[in-house]
């Protein structure tokens, strides 16, 4: 059993937690392989630095990136025999189980026992863009998505006066909040920004934030990630679908405070911002004529904005790598891998974790959800290295699945995002509704707290700030306590969490 191998393909969060779930298994109970094999295009693989618990499952962490050639025993299982190949997935052959990769020196064929892959996401393209125009201002479009890009546009933003964001996820809000030495157009296809993670209260308190004038894209409370080393990518290795940016390989995912990577003399005093809500892009032309703003964006309501560069970040689609003789089968709401409840995919021996997967055979949690987060990633991928390692042994790792309640932490505009449960009522029905309430507190420009309650138990919860809640509230969540008698409590800071978990 000892001499097995193990085969993971993505050196992004997910795979680097696969790894280390695989360390706990094969370091606490008996050898149950003999070799693992990380693939990646890219030598540089994720770190996880200033990691800290702040509740049952609620854990902060910033993610620096580092040489493969740096992993060692703490994410290493002891003892196994381990191998980086810089390498980009061609295809797996389920049924011979072998993958094919590309390496500098050609294709090579990989025989594994167990394969887990984490490949992570492409970034969604503007599909509006008429092509002409797309190959005449290419050069000026950056699609937001892993280091390469993003080292592109700090390169692009030198001189550049006048800056359109399109979108306002996770990258569009935390470029924003940094880019401050030029004029930036938003333009949010929604009635206000972020909504896959707040709701329009948080959003108006955060912009509110953001112009404030004692707003600095440099808080002192928050921790800086170690430093990113350079690295150098496979050469040839580009990814399907890719059109509008100049790079030509996505890697993995920022991970947070990926926004800290923009050199300091980039950021200065902000001299205008304009959000425009509920409109799209229809086309980005060329300002031939012009000597500044050599692009026109052309939004479906009519306006026309000059700019000279466009950053692009409108979310992301799963990466679905080719497996013969049967893809993998495929969730129809998201076009995400199914995985079953233990990360197996269709195919046999198969596992697969972070933003490429879909959770849509779980069984149904009233707290808990799907959202293609570093968390997530960091949470699927060491689980999914347990469950290899203990069906190797012929156990049952169900004891270890732990997705009882959604939480994320994040920082965006100086300011610290707890969310928690089903913060924003998602999935709660028409029916529900009349039995749900919500109750609030603000303090402009220091906090922002909302609580989801259900028949007088919180269900989710929105934190903005330093509240010094999230421990309180999470427990409140999994604990499904009646708080009726504390509602005009919660959210003054008084309760001691010792009050309920004595």
């Amino acid at each position: 059993m000892g001499n097995k191998r193990v085969v993971v393909v993505g050196g992004g969060i997910a795979g680097l937690s696969y790894l280390q779930g695989l360390k706990v298994e094969h370091d606490d109970g008996s050898p149950q392989f003999g070799e693992v094999i990380l693939i990646s295009e890219s030598r540089l693989v994720k770190k996880f630095v200033n990691e800290e618990q702040r509740g049952r499952e609620l854990v902060t962490f910033d993610v620096a990136q580092a040489d493969a050639s740096t992993l060692g025993a703490s994410t290493l299982p002891t003892g196994v025999k381990f191998r980086f190949l810089a390498a980009k997935l061609i295809s797996v052959n389920s049924s011979s189980r072998v993958l094919t990769v590309l390496t500098r020196g050609g294709e090579e064929h990989i025989f594994y026992d167990a394969l887990c892959l984490c490949c992570g996401s492409r970034p969604k393209k503007l599909h509006s863009l008429n092509q002409s125009h797309l190959d005449k201002v290419s050069d000026r479009l950056i699609v937001l998505r892993d280091l390469t890009t993003v080292e592109a546009l700090q390169e692009k933003l030198v001189g550049s006066k006048r800056l359109a964001v399109v979108g306002s996820g996770g990258i569009g809000l935390e470029l924003v909040g940094k880019i401050r030495n030029c004029e930036i157009t938003w333009i949010v296809k929604d009635s206000y920004i972020g909504c896959n993670y707040f709701d329009s209260g948080a959003a108006k308190f955060l912009v509110e934030k953001l112009e404030s004038a004692n707003y600095s894209p440099h808080p002192a409370n928050v921790i800086r990630p170690e430093a990113y080393d350079s690295a150098t990518e496979i050469e040839g290795a580009t990814n399907v679908g890719q059109t509008q940016t100049t790079p030509t390989n996505f890697g993995p995912a920022l991970g947070p405070n990926w926004s800290k990577l923009l050199k300091s003399s980039d950021v200065a005093t902000c001299q205008s911002l304009q959000i425009i809500y509920q409109d799209e892009v229809a086309d980005i032309q060329l300002n031939e004529d012009a000597l500044e703003d050599k692009l026109v964006v052309l939004t479906k309501k009519g306006l026309k904005i000059n700019c000279d560069l466009v950053a692009i970040a409108i979310g992301v689609e799963p990466n679905v790598p080719d497996v013969s003789p049967e893809p993998l089968k495929i969730s129809d709401k998201d076009g995400g891998v199914l995985i079953d409840d233990q990360m197996r995919t269709s195919a046999p021996n198969i596992y697969a974790a972070g933003d490429m997967v879909s959770c849509d055979q779980w069984p149904t949690n009233d707290l808990w959800f799907q959202m293609r987060l570093w968390t997530q990633a960091k949470q699927m991928g060491f689980y999914a290295g347990r469950c290899t390692a203990c069906h190797l042994a012929k156990r049952d790792p169900s004891l270890y699945f732990n997705f009882d309640c959604f939480t994320h932490c994040t920082t965006f505009f100086g300011q610290r995002l707890v969310l928690l449960g089903r913060y924003n009522g998602q999935g709660i029905t028409e029916e529900e509704t009349s039995r749900c309430e919500v109750i609030a507190r603000v303090i402009k420009e220091t906090d922002y707290i909302k609580l989801l309650l259900k028949e007088n138990r919180i269900i989710g919860a929105v934190l903005i700030g330093d509240t010094g809640l999230e421990e309180t509230i999470e427990n409140l969540i999994h604990d499904q306590i009646d708080v009726s008698d504390q509602k005009d409590r919660l959210l003054d800071g008084s309760i001691d969490i010792a009050d309920y978990f004595d």
